[in-house]
């Protein structure tokens, strides 16, 4: 189990995290996406339901509604390949991804505009300590 109370500095990070969501709210999800969430999307979404950054004020890390409204728009307009699922953005013009192939646990910063991977990290707890690390007014 990955300790994301460590890992998200909330406080330092200016986070407000939303309460994580149960085992049948992920489930509804999955049905909804008509594929399995990763095993770290799963663990991560539990703990938190998304979150809002009150420094630049937007959700970089979005809810389960969101992750499933967004992708499946985005597979629809083929902005995101399916073997991408969408689980935040910057606020301008890349989507935090990871991907559908549950073995794989990168994270992939997927450019809108040029319609390709900016950045590849390789996991998700790694990605927000080096996207919170390399933002302006980090501390860290």
């Amino acid at each position: 189990m990955t300790a994301w109370a460590a890992i998200l500095k909330v406080d330092q990070w200016g986070l407000r995290l939303s309460e994580g969501v149960s085992a049948s709210e992920l489930a509804r999800t999955e049905r909804a996406l008509g594929i399995g969430l990763p095993p770290h999307l799963r663990e991560f979404l539990a703990f938190a339901n998304g979150f809002e950054d009150l420094r630049g004020q937007w959700r970089p890390a979005w809810s389960c509604k969101v992750i499933v409204s967004d992708n499946l728009r985005a597979w629809q307009m083929e902005m995101l390949p399916r073997t991408l699922i969408g689980f935040g953005d910057d606020g301008a013009s890349t989507c935090f991804c990871v991907h559908t192939d549950l073995e794989n646990l990168e994270v992939v910063r997927w450019s809108w505009i040029a319609q390709e991977a900016e950045e590849t990290f390789t996991d998700m707890p790694t990605f927000w300590q080096r996207w919170y690390a390399d933002s302006p007014g980090s501390t860290d």
